[in-house]
C-alpha cells in the first residue's frame, strides 16, 4: 500500500470533533461549542468502513485495526490511559502512521502529556510533512502552553497545505486577536466571508475586533449579522447589548437585552443588565421586577437581597428596605454591608438607638464599612450635639487609619464647625491642606471658617485661590459676589460674580438670595423683594434667606408681611438670634 494513499485515508472526521471538543475546553464560552456542534453535524459517517478496508487487507493491518477499535471503546468512556496503551500497540505494527501519530498526539494532551502530543506530532510531521492534521494538533498544543508564535506557525503551516481550511483560519485569527495583531485577525475573517459569507463566527469574531479597534459602526454591524444568521447565540446577543450599553444607547441595549431572555430565561447576568439600566432611569419598578425573578433562582443570595432593599430605599419604602436587609443579615450574620445600609435607614428615621447599634456590631476586620460605620456613628453624635464623642471618634480614626486621614480631617472640621469651634476648624481644614494642596473643597471650606472667624479679607484671599483652579466654580463666585454686596462693595463685580454663579446653577436658592440681597444694596427693593421671594420659594428652611425678605418688606413699608416673615425665620434658626428678635420687637413696638 503506497504510503501516501494510506495516510490520506487513514485520516478520520473524528478528529475535528475532539480538537473541538479541546478548544472548548482551551478557550472556553460558546465560540468553540458551536463550532463543534457545526463539526459534528458534517462528520462523515463512513470513517470507521474506510478504516476497516484499509486493515483488512492484511493480518498484521488487521491487528492494528483491533487495538486501535478497542482504543476509541475506551476513549468515548474516557478511559484515556488504557485507550493510549491499545493505541500504542496499533502504533507498533504500523509506526509510521501520521494519523495514528497523530492520535496518540490527541489523547496525550487529553491527559495533559503536552510534551508527549509535542513528540507525537513531530514524528508525523517527520513522515509527512503535509500532514494538515499533525499541524493542526501541533498548533493547538502550543496555543494551551502559551506559544503563540509556534502555534502561529503551525497553523500557517496548515494553511498552505490547505488554503480553504475554514477553521484553521478561524483558530489563526484568534491568536491574532488575542496578540492584538488586528489587522491580521480582520484580513483572515473577511477571508472566511469572501468564500462564506453566513459563517456565523467569522461574522462573530470581525464584530468583535471591531470593537477592540472602537470601531463600533462596523461592530454593530457585524453582531448584527452574526445574530440573523443565529437568532438564538447569546453570547453574540450579550455582547451586541454590552456595547449598546457602553455606548450610551440604553434603549437599544433593552431591546437586546430582553431578546436574550426571550430565548435563555435563566440568564441572570442579562437580568442583572436589565435592572442596573432601570435603576439609572429611576424606573425602579421594572428594576424589582428583574431582581425579584433573580431571587427565585437563587433565594439564598445575600447580595441579591441588599441590592432589592437598596431599590426600596431609593423608593422611599424604608419598611421593604429594612425587610430584605434583615433577611440579609439572618442568611449570612457577617454581612456587613447589611448591617451598614440598614443603619443608615435607621438614622434616616432617627431612630438612633438602633442605628448605633447597628454601626458598633461592625468590626475593624471588615475594613470596607468599618470606617464608614464609625463616621456614620460621629455623624450621629454629632447630630445628638454630643460633639467631645464625636471629635474624639474621628481623631482616634485619623490616628488608626492614616490612609483614610485626608477625608477624616474634613470630617472632623464640620463636627468642630457645628460645636462652633472654628479655630480649630480651620487648624484641621489647613492639615488637610498639607496633604492636597490644591483640593478645592478644602480651600473653599477654609474661606468659610474665616468668614465665621470674622476674617472677611481672609476669606476673600482663599475664594479667590478656588477661582485661580476652578473659574467655573459656582459656590466661591457666589460666596465672593455675595461678600461684596453685604459689605456695600464693589457692587459691579459683585453683581457680575452673582449672575455667572447663577447661570452655572440655575434655580439655586442661596444664589437667587444673593442676588435679591444685591438688589437690597442697591436700592432696587422691587427686584429685591421678586427675588428674595423667589429665594425663599427655593430654600424655603434657610432662617438668613427668609430675614432678608423681611428686611425689604420693612423697607417697603409692608409691616405685616414682615412681622410675619421675621417670625418664620426665629422659627427656623437653630440658635437664639438677637438682632433679629430686635427687628422684630422694634416694629412690633412702632405698631402700638
Amino acid at each position: 500500500m503506497k504510503k501516501a494513499k494510506r495516510n490520506q485515508r487513514f485520516r478520520s472526521n473524528n478528529f475535528s470533533v475532539l480538537l473541538l471538543i479541546l478548544l472548548t475546553f482551551l478557550f472556553g464560552g460558546v465560540y468553540f461549542h458551536d463550532l463543534m456542534k457545526e463539526a459534528v453535524a458534517g462528520s462523515s459517517g463512513d470513517s470507521a468502513n474506510a478504516e476497516a478496508e484499509i486493515f483488512a487487507q492484511n493480518d498484521e493491518m488487521a491487528s492494528a485495526y483491533y487495538h486501535f477499535m478497542i482504543a476509541q471503546s475506551y476513549e468515548k468512556n474516557g478511559m484515556i490511559n488504557e485507550a493510549l496503551v491499545e493505541l500504542e500497540k496499533s502504533v507498533d505494527i504500523d509506526p509510521r502512521s501520521p494519523y495514528l501519530l497523530t492520535k496518540m498526539a490527541e489523547l496525550s494532551s487529553l491527559k495533559r502529556s503536552y510534551e508527549e502530543g509535542i513528540k507525537y506530532c513531530e514524528k508525523a510531521i517527520e513522515i509527512d510533512p503535509d500532514y494538515p492534521e499533525a499541524h493542526r494538533r501541533l498548533g493547538l498544543i502550543y496555543v494551551f502552553l502559551n506559544k503563540k508564535e509556534m502555534a502561529v506557525n503551525e497553523f500557517e503551516t496548515l494553511l498552505k497545505i490547505l488554503p480553504d481550511d475554514t477553521e484553521a483560519a478561524l483558530l489563526l485569527s484568534t491568536i491574532h486577536y488575542d496578540n492584538n495583531n488586528n489587522g491580521e485577525a480582520i484580513k483572515l475573517l473577511e477571508s472566511i466571508l469572501e468564500a462564506d459569507p453566513y459563517h456565523f463566527m467569522a461574522n462573530y469574531y470581525l464584530a468583535k475586533t471591531y470593537r477592540k479597534i472602537k470601531e463600533y459602526d462596523k461592530a454593530i454591524e457585524y453582531y448584527e449579522k452574526t445574530v440573523e444568521i443565529k437568532p438564538y447565540f447569546e453570547t453574540a446577543l450579550s455582547d451586541l447589548g454590552l456595547l449598546y450599553e457602553f455606548l450610551g444607547k440604553e434603549d437599544k441595549a433593552i431591546s437586546v437585552y430582553e431578546k436574550v431572555i426571550s430565548f435563555h430565561s435563566y440568564n441572570t447576568q442579562i437580568m442583572e443588565r436589565l435592572a442596573q439600566i432601570y435603576v439609572r432611569q429611576n424606573n425602579f419598578d421594572k428594576a424589582l421586577e428583574f431582581y425579584k425573578t433573580m431571587n427565585k433562582y437563587s433565594r439564598g443570595d445575600v447580595d441579591l437581597k441588599i441590592k432589592i432593599a437598596l431599590i426600596y430605599y431609593k423608593m422611599g419604602d424604608f419598611e421593604q428596605a429594612k425587610s430584605e436587609l434583615k433577611k440579609a443579615v439572618i442568611l449570612k450574620r457577617t454581612s456587613y454591608e447589611a448591617r451598614y445600609y440598614l443603619g443608615m435607614i435607621y438614622e434616616e428615621e432617627k431612630d438612633f438607638d438602633e442605628a448605633i447599634g447597628l454601626f458598633k456590631s461592625i468590626p475593624d476586620t471588615s475594613s470596607l464599612y468599618f470606617v464608614d460605620a464609625q463616621i456614620r456613628l460621629a455623624i450621629i453624635y454629632d447630630r445628638q450635639k454630643k460633639h467631645e464623642k464625636a471629635i474624639a471618634l474621628i481623631s482616634e480614626l485619623i490616628e488608626t487609619m492614616p490612609d483614610q486621614r485626608v477625608r477624616l480631617y474634613g470630617i472632623l472640621a464640620s463636627i468642630y464647625e457645628d460645636a462652633n469651634k472654628f479655630k480649630l476648624a480651620l487648624d484641621t481644614l489647613n492639615n488637610a491642606l498639607e496633604e492636597e494642596p490644591e483640593n478645592i473643597y478644602f480651600l473653599f471650606r477654609v474661606g468659610v471658617m474665616y468668614d465665621k472667624l470674622g476674617d472677611t479679607d481672609k476669606s476673600l484671599v482663599e475664594m479667590n485661590k478656588v477661582l485661580r483652579y476652578d473659574p467655573e466654580n459656582a459656590n466661591a463666585l457666589n460666596y465672593i459676589g455675595y461678600t461684596y454686596a453685604d459689605r456695600g462693595e464693589k457692587l459691579g463685580l459683585a453683581e457680575e460674580y452673582i449672575n455667572k454663579a447663577l447661570t452655572l446653577k440655575p434655580g439655586d436658592g442661596y444664589i437667587t438670595d444673593s442676588l435679591g440681597w444685591l438688589y437690597f444694596r442697591k436700592g432696587d427693593l422691587k427686584k429685591a423683594q421678586s427675588m428674595l421671594e423667589r429665594a425663599v420659594e427655593l430654600a424655603p428652611e434657610d432662617p438668613i434667606i427668609i430675614e432678608h425678605l423681611g428686611d425689604v418688606y420693612n423697607e417697603l413699608n409692608m409691616k405685616d408681611e414682615a412681622i410675619k416673615v421675621y417670625e418664620k425665620a426665629l422659627e427656623k434658626s437653630q440658635n437664639k438670634n438677637e438682632n433679629l428678635l430686635n427687628k422684630l420687637n422694634k416694629i412690633k413696638n412702632e405698631r402700638k
